[in-house]
């Protein structure tokens, strides 16, 4: 055993000196990380200026949440949508003076909304412009919109007829009223129309092309330009022959044939032709109903033109 000892764990004069060098070396570099430590100051980080933009980033995404849900929880009923004023209102040319409640309530309007409109007019109210109608309370701006280019204010009748004769001059002879079949008139046949120039005139032409033909003298307001005003001008002078429209085959029909006709755009052609190919060809007209995307309103539009062969 103490050969053992002495084999392995004998140690010169040397050695044990420089084991005894060694040990004060190890101690140090074992206490200088801890004393560092002590002697170190710690280092302040200032996080507060952090702190107010995290506080002010959590507030706004808690406005935006907020707000999105107000938009998906609490909408604005008294906003009336485009297309659902279009559905419901089916206005004619009308003068709001003095029109009465049955005249509004069979454009659409609401009960309540007529009795609105003539308690403005019982108080002395009377509309002067097209924009007063938007001032009533309950007309939205949406429903204004699809009722504005059908108002047509009548101007103040001529207090004293015979101040209003000295104005005729012999030499300019009033103006011929003739009466013109938009259906089958050409240019030339429209200018005789008082108020139809001749860029009205290649517009009229053009659309009656495209839409082929008028079935009622109130498409004339779809024209390019063309107001209420004007409409009204011209309007007496405008007749409906017995001229044949244009009709478009249901049941021959492809989508590019009815997108070429403004009163269709590319869904509801697709539907008319979609429903066809699903249920078999069309037996009538009035299947138009049970299509997709065809509301009452707009079967009435677009049903004179087209035919089942």
């Amino acid at each position: 055993m103490n050969d053992f000892f002495k084999k392995y764990f004998y140690f010169n004069r040397s050695e044990k000196n420089g084991i005894l060098l060694f040990i004060p070396v190890i101690l140090i570099l074992f206490f200088i990380p801890s004393y560092l430590i002590y002697i170190r100051k710690p280092v302040k980080t200032d996080f507060s200026q952090y702190s107010k933009e995290i506080i002010a980033f959590e507030a706004a995404l808690q406005n935006d949440s907020i707000q999105k849900a107000k938009k998906r929880f609490f909408p604005d009923f008294e906003r009336v949508d485009r297309s659902v004023a279009e559905n419901r209102l089916h206005p004619v040319l009308f003068d709001p003076n003095g029109l009465p409640a049955e005249k509004w309530i069979a454009m659409g309007l609401s009960a309540k909304q007529a009795k609105t409109i003539l308690n403005f007019q019982k108080k002395g109210g009377k509309f002067y412009r097209k924009e007063d109608l938007k001032k009533i309370y309950g007309i939205s701006e949406s429903e204004y919109a699809v009722l504005e280019p059908f108002i047509a204010i009548s101007k103040p009748a001529y207090e004293d007829e015979t101040a209003h004769k000295t104005f005729v001059n012999s030499k300019f002879p009033e103006y011929k009223k003739t009466i013109i079949d938009i259906n089958t008139a050409d240019s030339l046949d429209l200018l005789e129309i008082r108020g139809v120039g001749p860029s009205f005139a290649r517009r009229i032409l053009r659309y009656r092309n495209k839409l082929g033909g008028f079935y009622a003298k109130e498409q004339l307001l779809e024209v390019f330009g063309m107001d209420s005003a004007r409409f009204a001008q011209i309007s007496e002078y405008c007749t409906l022959g017995n001229s044949p429209l244009q009709k478009i085959n249901m049941n021959t029909a492809v989508v590019a044939d009815l997108k070429k006709h403004p009163y269709f755009d590319y869904y509801l052609a697709k539907s008319i032709v979609d429903y066809r190919i699903i249920h078999g060809p069309y037996a009538k007209v009035e299947q138009l109903r049970y299509t997709p995307l065809v509301y009452e309103d707009l079967y009435k539009k677009i049903a004179p033109y087209l035919k089942i062969e």
